[in-house]
């Protein structure tokens, strides 16, 4: 669990932990230089839990290096990730156990999640109907290069497919998780999956729109990584489809109307799927709806 100024959310996501009906679990919190309360909201657990272990790390140095740091103290079999401001369902651990030890030959596996503000659970029906064509499980390419399927929170992996596939890339400042499945599912691993909600995934307010140029580059970044094995897998135009879709929408968050049209109209060019291309304009309509009306 890495954890940077979480004062006001790291309570609820540790006791969501303690709360686990499967009991043999280490909580590993590296706290990435904290300047908040965070420090000593965590002290609060220690001396009455010694399932739960700090590592305070003097400089803040990001997600991906915190989540190594965490990997490379951790003990167990499996590794499981837990942002300082999600919560986990008091099954999750036992649903995977469970799951890994029914199907010994699958190294990595994720389930869904629900999303959640400070309202309550968050339904997005016409995201679901957007994303149905998206691989979940088995070989997630070439799926996984252009769109990732896979929810953080969700996942448990073998340690020693992470020791193989490498841990999360510390240059990247986002999208570090999708790197790390690309890199898994380029080894021919396949992906469980568990349809069922197993966590539950914190919207930020100012989500996306917040730094969106910034996330444009990280994802151009992402694409320019892996541009030989999208072109050998044929999935260019679906990668920039995707691309084009969804900080289409961001841009129409934002107030920037024309570009978020123009991104729109490309993404339903490229997309070779007739129902996604109806679906985004439905998206995007139904966007315009609710700004103006």
């Amino acid at each position: 669990m890495p954890a940077f100024n979480a004062g006001l959310t790291i309570k609820e996501s540790i006791d969501s932990v303690l709360r686990q009906s499967y009991s043999n679990w280490e909580l590993i919190i590296i706290n990435d230089a904290s300047t908040d309360n965070t420090a000593s909201v965590i002290d609060e657990y220690l001396n009455n839990e010694n399932r739960i272990v700090l590592i305070n790390l003097k400089k803040n140095g990001g997600l991906p290096n915190a989540r190594n740091e965490g990997i490379k103290n951790a003990k167990g079999k499996y590794i499981t990730f837990l942002d300082s401001d999600d919560l986990w369902f008091p099954d999750k651990l036992a649903t995977q156990i469970e799951f890994h030890e029914k199907h010994p030959d699958i190294n990595i596996s994720h389930s869904k999640y629900e999303l959640f503000d400070k309202s309550g659970i968050v339904k997005r029906p016409l995201k679901n109907i957007v994303e149905f064509n998206y691989k979940r499980q088995g070989d997630l390419r070439p799926t996984i290069y252009s769109v990732n399927t896979v929810g953080v929170l969700t996942v448990m992996v073998n340690r020693e497919l992470l020791n193989k596939s490498g841990y999360f890339d510390t240059n990247l400042w986002t999208m570090e998780d999708q790197d790390l499945w690309i890199r898994i599912a380029e080894l021919g691993e396949n992906f469980g999956y568990i349809n069922k909600s197993l966590a539950k995934y914190r919207l930020n307010v100012n989500g996306i729109t917040h730094n969106l140029n910034k996330y444009k580059k990280a994802y151009k970044v992402l694409i320019k990584k892996y541009e030989n094995e999208i072109s050998r897998l044929n999935a260019t135009n679906m990668a920039w489809a995707y691309y084009y879709r969804y900080f289409g929408i961001a841009h129409f968050k934002k107030g920037n109307y024309k570009i978020s049209v123009l991104y729109l109209k490309k993404s339903i060019k490229l997309d070779r799927y007739f129902l996604n291309k109806l679906l985004t304009t439905v998206s995007f309509f139904k966007a315009l709806f609710k700004h103006y009306f």
